[in-house]
């Protein structure tokens, strides 16, 4: 199954496809690069040897609170990885908080919503209904 993932390495973000191939490898493309064929075997827990291109590669990844470091070579990288759809979800939800105007209401129990009284962007006057539930 192809996966979109969205990776911030030191600050830099960059797009990561990854899909199986046919042959038990994986098919990895970063920033639209080609994709290149990746052997990847855990070798225990956190470390992974992976074989791109005909390199031996031996890869530590230590998991944190907040992301993950990746250890390779002896230079240490954080990296945060999420399902790109997700980041641009919360890019987009971001944008909007910024541009809202308002107060956040909290009901004090779970309820329906079953009508909306108003349209997004409408003003509203103090007292006047917005919802029923």
């Amino acid at each position: 199954m192809r996966r979109e993932l969205s990776a911030t390495i030191d600050g830099r973000e960059v797009l990561v496809v990854v899909e199986p191939s046919p042959d038990s490898l994986w098919l990895v493309s970063i920033d639209g690069q080609p994709a290149r064929e990746v052997d990847a075997v855990e070798i225990r827990p956190g470390t992974w040897s992976l074989l791109c291109d005909g390199r031996s590669l031996v890869v530590d990844l230590d998991r944190r609170t907040e992301g993950a470091a990746v250890l390779y070579a002896g230079v240490e990288a954080r990296v945060d990885l999420v399902d790109a759809r997700r980041r641009q979800l919360a890019r987009v939800g971001r944008a909007a908080r910024v541009t809202e105007r308002g107060e956040v209401v909290r009901a004090p129990i779970s309820g329906k919503v079953v009508k909306l009284l108003v349209a997004v962007g409408d003003e509203v006057a103090a007292g006047q209904g917005v919802a029923v539930l």
